[in-house]
């Protein structure tokens, strides 16, 4: 199979010849995800313990039990305080 260089990372990666070749590698063509069915995952920084979803100033970002049981999720009615 022929290979190609992604010109964002340098990651050199075989490409099908009977496919549309691409000019990135497939990490660097996927994109963020939005919603995941009602949650929104949350983009940024993680506290240490890689669970946390925290600002850029090290506060986490809306404390309290997820009811949908995804971690990283920052959708407000998925928030049980306390």
């Amino acid at each position: 199979m022929p290979s190609q260089t992604c010109t964002r990372c340098g990651y050199v990666f075989e490409v099908n010849a009977s496919r549309i070749n691409h000019e990135n590698c497939e990490s660097c063509r996927a994109r963020k995800v939005q919603k995941v069915n009602s949650c929104l995952p949350w983009h940024g920084m993680f506290a240490a313990d890689l669970v946390t979803p925290i600002h850029d100033d090290g506060t986490p970002v809306i404390v309290g039990n997820r009811t949908c049981k995804r971690l990283d999720c920052v959708s407000p009615a998925h928030i049980e305080e306390g």
